[in-house]
């Protein structure tokens, strides 16, 4: 037999149901506001990265080289969020250093600095492109500094922060729910007893019932 309905239950229904409805809502509004500050901070990283490698472009007999130390290149290959990749190519596109595989920028090139997705070596990638200028000999032109990283760890840190907004906002849900149940319950309580005291007469017993402690909304039922 289905469970009987009550008021109690209902007015649960009513209050909590709508909470539960836009705590959905906000859980996804909240996704995207984590993704996006993950996403400005993770691509400010990189963007440093680029410049760091762009600061060590140099020229020797008219030859492009990039003088990194063994530990900025330890560093690039286990970084604390995953492996750093890097290119850096000459001004006619020629290869000077880095992994050559990474991902083209998007053309044309928009301004000095783009980001943009791809894939390497079978993941998604994020990619800050970076436009330095550098004197080879006579010519002037621009070398290109590319550094990647995996998505990975951006998605693994946004589902993080949603987590820890998801949780209080879960326990407000929860306490507001028992905090409703008790309350409907200590509005009924007259009703409970109005109750109580029909239930405990016999059906000879046609006196008056006592509406003064019966909420108005039921006062003419009594009458």
């Amino acid at each position: 037999m289905p469970r009987p309905r009550t008021l109690r239950r209902q007015l649960l229904v009513w209050l909590v149901g709508p909470l539960a409805v836009l705590w959905s809502v906000s859980t996804v509004v909240d996704y995207d506001i984590a993704n996006r500050f993950v996403n400005l901070a993770y691509d400010r990283g990189m963007l440093d990265t680029a410049l760091d490698i762009g600061r060590q472009v140099k020229v020797l007999n008219g030859q492009i080289y990039v003088d990194l130390p063994k530990v900025a290149i330890d560093m690039l290959e286990s970084g604390e969020h995953g492996r750093v990749y890097y290119l850096v190519t000459g001004p006619k596109g020629e290869y000077v250093t880095g992994e050559p595989g990474l991902p083209a920028p998007p053309d044309p090139f928009s301004g000095k600095v783009n980001y943009y997705d791809g894939d390497y070596d079978g993941k998604p990638v994020r990619v800050v492109a970076v436009q330095l200028p550098v004197e080879s000999g006579k010519e002037q032109g621009f070398v290109l500094v590319q550094v990647a990283e995996s998505r990975a760890a951006r998605v693994e840190f946004a589902q993080l922060i949603m987590i820890r907004m998801m949780l209080p906002q879960v326990i407000l849900i929860v306490l507001t729910a028992l905090l409703v149940w008790y309350a409907v319950g200590r509005g009924l309580a007259p009703l409970a007893s109005l109750q109580r005291e029909i239930a405990s007469r016999s059906h000879r017993d046609l006196s008056a019932l006592p509406e003064e402690q019966a909420p108005q909304e039921v006062q003419p039922l009594i009458r």
